[in-house]
């Protein structure tokens, strides 16, 4: 049984970053605690955020009078679109009873308890 899980969590245009880092916690944890572990510690962790560019296209309008056709151009505009994400490399530790949580670990239940009805609040 491997003790070490990657947890890969992206959003779209709409989503923040934060929110991305919370559901990679959030499935990091819940990760943690179905393999009958209680904390994980992140030994990894890397930005996947894409960045989109599109391209809206541009206009003509061409109006007449008389014999004169007279033409506006509108040029379309560039946009930028954020997709954050992130990559998390976990490893799960299990403790013994009465064993103190290495130093920097993160506590799976507190986190599920913490994020869960925050996310699905905010959904």
């Amino acid at each position: 049984m491997t003790d070490v899980y990657r947890i890969v969590a992206r959003g779209n245009g709409y989503t923040s970053a934060d929110r991305v880092q919370d559901f990679a916690l959030l499935k990091a944890a819940e990760t943690t605690l179905s393999v009958g572990a209680s904390h994980f510690i992140s030994v990894d962790q890397a930005n996947r955020t894409r960045v989109d560019v599109g391209q809206t296209p541009g206009m003509v309008q061409t109006n007449v009078v008389g014999h004169t056709a007279i033409s506006t151009y509108t040029p379309g505009s560039t946009y930028t679109i954020v997709k954050p994400g992130e990559s998390l490399m976990i490893r799960v530790v299990r403790l013994r009873p009465g064993e103190a949580p290495p130093a920097g670990s993160f506590p799976a239940q507190d986190l599920v308890n913490t994020l869960a009805p925050r996310l699905k609040q905010e959904s």
